[in-house]
């Protein structure tokens, strides 16, 4: 059962942003109910185009991120990840390049 912390109505299956009653934006620290809960955590959660590139730049941002976030934001976190795997792989043929140049 989830409830508005600002009206105190009952919400439940009507889920959203905003309380459907009083229009308050629904804080997800104040939600009762795990399913309800576990809907408005992914509800802000997103993958996230400006963090996949840095990631692909300076790969170890986007590993720090992963390991931090991965459970609070998984698609956030996954396009960290994804950015710094693509990074890695950018570097090392950078530099087999390189070094093959040099022979």
């Amino acid at each position: 059962m989830s409830i508005c912390l600002n009206c105190g109505r009952e919400l439940g299956s009507r889920l959203g942003r905003n309380c459907p009653y009083c229009h308050a934006k629904l804080e997800i620290g104040g939600i009762s109910s795990k399913p309800v809960y576990d809907h408005l955590k992914n509800d802000y959660d997103s993958k996230n185009d400006r963090l996949l590139i840095l990631s692909v730049i300076i790969p170890l941002v986007g590993l720090i991120y992963y390991y931090t976030k991965h459970e609070d934001r998984p698609l956030t976190s996954s396009s960290a990840l994804g950015g710094s795997l693509i990074g890695i792989i950018v570097q090392a043929i950078a530099i087999v390049i390189l070094l093959l140049t040099r022979l």
